[in-house]
């Protein structure tokens, strides 16, 4: 009976690690097939481009035949006709290429082409042997190149176009990026609308940088770094005298406790040992107080130069984010402590009620 007690609960154990092992190895799978799946998509939306451009040329050309053929009521019926079945499949895949590049973009991850610290656009679609991860960061390291060009000049930025292939050049040798294939259609553009859009976002974003860390603005920053640096010191001294006021008012006001602290008959606290302890709260407050001033002023140190921007939103993010956890937290313990003050005030009347 043991034995087969043992072997019940072997077998229950088993099949519950195997359960998780399958589960764990089909979560595995899914993750490993999702970029998969994507690649086949988009490799099927491709293929769908490319018979639309197909379908293009055959229609100019049936077009041009349907005007060689004026007078000919049976041949131009014919041609029309499948002109007329071009564009219906024609309007079907389009339908189909929206469904499924919204089927995509639910799973699809966009990389951000960037300069410095600033976003310019995301990739989503890859082309060729590039993913779209290794697209952006090749874009983003010529885009770099550019902008630390010493000779940079925007109008060497231009679009050269080949069928529906679009290169963004710099100086006729540096291809920044290519928009083909699905870039138009992931944004519901044409590539040429699309590839416009890069092309001036790329020489704004070149230019407001170049503005941005040119000689002169870098002097004004320092500038402007060394002001509030001169304001925070003003504003130390300031707190260094008031505390230091509030210090000799206790040093020369001891009658004020002079008693100590006393319960009922008890001194708890001597009158010099008092005075040490206000005078170490009132360091404490100081340094408190000072040590605030600085780290605030931080995040608008940061906010002078575009390398350290980012940084400010983090410094405040560790101080605010806990007083809002703080501000929050009372403000859900009032109704708490609301029913305790009402319980008190309640009893304490009841007990006068009756003992009086």
């Amino acid at each position: 009976m043991e034995l087969k007690k043992q072997s019940y609960l072997f077998n229950f154990y088993t099949a519950i690690l195997l359960g998780l092992l399958l589960c764990c190895l089909s979560v595995k799978a899914q993750k490993i097939d999702t970029p998969a799946n994507n690649d086949l998509n988009e490799a099927v939306l491709i293929k769908d481009l490319q018979q639309a451009n197909i379908d293009s040329l055959v229609k100019i050309k049936l077009q041009q035949e349907l005007k060689a053929a004026v007078g000919n009521t049976k041949k131009t019926a014919e041609l029309e006709a499948t002109l007329r079945k071009i564009e219906r499949q024609d309007s079907l895949r389009k339908v189909a290429q929206l469904k499924e590049i919204e089927s995509l973009k639910k799973t699809t991850k966009g990389f951000p082409v960037v300069l410095n610290v600033d976003t310019l656009f995301y990739i989503y679609t890859r082309t060729g042997s590039f993913d779209a991860k290794e697209r952006a960061q090749a874009i983003s390291d010529k885009i770099k190149r550019i902008y630390e060009d010493a000779f940079y000049n925007p109008d060497s930025l231009r679009i050269n176009s080949l069928n529906d292939n679009h290169d963004i050049i710099y100086k006729k040798n540096l291809i920044v990026l290519t928009i083909a294939n699905l870039d138009g259609l992931w944004f519901g553009k044409s590539n040429i609308a699309l590839a416009n859009d890069y092309l001036k976002t790329i020489k704004n974003s070149v230019a407001e940088e170049r503005q941005s860390h040119s000689l002169i603005n870098w002097l004004k920053r320092i500038g402007l770094s060394l002001l509030i640096v001169l304001v925070i010191v003003c504003f130390i001294k300031i707190i260094n005298y008031l505390f230091r006021k509030t210090a000799n008012y206790i040093i020369h006001h001891k009658a004020l406790f002079e008693n100590g602290l006393r319960v009922k008959k008890t001194q708890i606290l001597t009158s010099t040992y008092l005075e040490g302890i206000f005078l170490k709260i009132n360091s404490v407050i100081k340094i408190i107080v000072i040590v605030l001033i600085i780290y605030l002023s931080l995040p608008l140190l940061f906010s002078i130069f575009p390398e350290t921007e980012g940084w400010t939103n983090t410094l405040l993010k560790w101080i605010l984010s806990p007083l809002r956890t703080a501000g929050a937290a009372f403000v859900n313990y009032l109704p708490d402590l609301f029913t305790v003050i009402v319980v008190y005030f309640i009893f304490k009347y009841i007990l006068k009620a009756n003992f009086s």
